[in-house]
């Protein structure tokens, strides 16, 4: 019976000895490139079926570099096209942060002043007619703090075709309160997209430029990227996302049917596309995103001063014509410990239609994501914060600091 027992246990020795070597055998085997792109791949399919999304895009950027690219789903459904890194998407509220770039290297020129009265520079009175007494600045536009509205009536028909006002009549005595809430300037955050929309008209303003003129010779060509506020800009061969509503997949907006293409600066009218119409690739986005996470230069190329997106990426909070809070930088969302745990990520988010869009980066270790989309369950928010962009950019992070992810399940 000993024996037996003696020969029993040696027995269960070996095969624990040898469950162990093939265990750590298996723990430490190196993973090529491939499956590592692979596996998280599948992280990220999970990721976008779980929301619903038609189709989308994952940039991951690491040490200032693009690190991964993930492609998913249809940029068309009816032709099955998919998602690939061509793919050009309506970016819809990141188009504000792209523009602010624009916008700020007019300021470091001398031609714009942040806390310069606008009605100056228009040549009519742009106030908000509760509290008169205080000058509406670009810095207040530039953090939601001038009291404008969300949206307006004039707005909303001039982005649907269906009215041309000006932006003179839209501020007149006769139609100024219907553009503003009973709001002390300066004194807090209410977001505007008519705001937004009136940077593209401050830039036309400012160089006798479209905004696609100014934009491209002076932010996109110089970064190598193909970007437009205007579909029709682009050439045929341009796959534009279209739009759809999930998680019924109808088709919600084809943006490449808009083939009308303005090339005289109307800076009265032209207050349409800068608050979400911006069309640009993932990969494209990340190279803005890689120069505003270091300072203003990508690739030897300087957009900005280091100095000028230190300014943008700092909280707008009791500073200069801003005598409240904002909570944000200029045209800059600033998140601490939400969007992704431990970290205060930089960025912006697009929601329209039945997208939604991020790109945030952290420039202490120059890292950031993008995540485009054509659709998705884009309902759930909290903090102003998009759940669908939430999980994406901590899956995206997940991966940043783990040397490879978990078996998707």
């Amino acid at each position: 019976m000993k024996k037996f027992v003696s020969v029993l246990l040696a027995l269960v020795l070996t095969l624990v000895c040898c469950f162990s070597a093939f265990a750590q055998e298996v723990e430490t085997e190196e993973l090529t490139p491939e499956e590592i792109h692979e596996k998280r791949q599948k992280i990220i399919d999970k990721a976008m079926n779980q929301y619903d999304a038609m189709g989308g895009v994952v940039i991951i950027i690491k040490n200032g570099a693009v690190d991964e690219e993930f492609y998913f789903g249809y940029a068309d459904k009816k032709t099955k096209t998919l998602v690939d890194e061509y793919t050009a998407f309506k970016i819809a509220s990141i188009t504000k942060m792209v523009t602010a770039i624009g916008v700020l290297q007019l300021v470091e020129s001398g031609k714009l002043d942040l806390d310069a009265d606008l009605s100056k520079l228009f040549g009519f009175t742009f106030r908000n007619p509760y509290y008169k007494e205080i000058p509406l600045t670009l810095r207040m536009l530039m953090t939601h703090t001038t009291g404008l509205n969300a949206t307006t009536v004039d707005y909303n028909k001039a982005i649907q075709g269906k009215a041309d006002p000006t932006l003179e009549y839209m501020f007149s005595s006769s139609r100024a309160k219907k553009q503003f809430l009973k709001m002390e300037p300066g004194s807090k955050y209410s977001y505007s997209n008519l705001g937004g929309g009136m940077l593209g008209s401050i830039i036309e303003l400012c160089t006798g430029m479209t905004i696609d003129e100014y934009m491209t010779k002076n932010v996109f060509e110089p970064l190598g990227i193909n970007a437009h506020y205007q579909a029709g800009l682009f050439d045929d061969s341009t796959q534009i996302a279209k739009i759809y509503n999930m998680p019924k997949r109808t088709l919600n907006l084809d943006p490449s049917l808009n083939r009308d293409v303005y090339t005289e600066p109307d800076w009265q009218h032209d207050f349409t596309y800068t608050a979400g119409g911006l069309i640009i690739s993932g990969p494209d986005l990340a190279k803005i995103l890689i120069m505003l996470c270091d300072g203003g230069e990508y690739n030897g190329v300087r957009l900005l001063k280091q100095e000028t997106v230190a300014e943008m990426t700092t909280l707008q909070n009791e500073r200069f014509s801003v005598s409240g809070t904002s909570d944000r930088g200029l045209n800059m969302n600033i998140i601490t410990d939400y969007q992704v745990d431990n970290r205060t990520m930089y960025g912006h988010q697009g929601k329209a239609y039945e997208m939604l869009c991020a790109a945030y980066f952290d420039p202490t270790d120059r890292s950031g994501v993008v995540v485009l989309s054509n659709g998705c369950d884009n309902t759930n928010v909290r903090n102003y914060v998009n759940m669908f962009g939430r999980i994406m950019m901590k899956r995206a992070y997940e991966m940043l600091d783990e040397d490879y992810p978990e078996d998707a399940k």
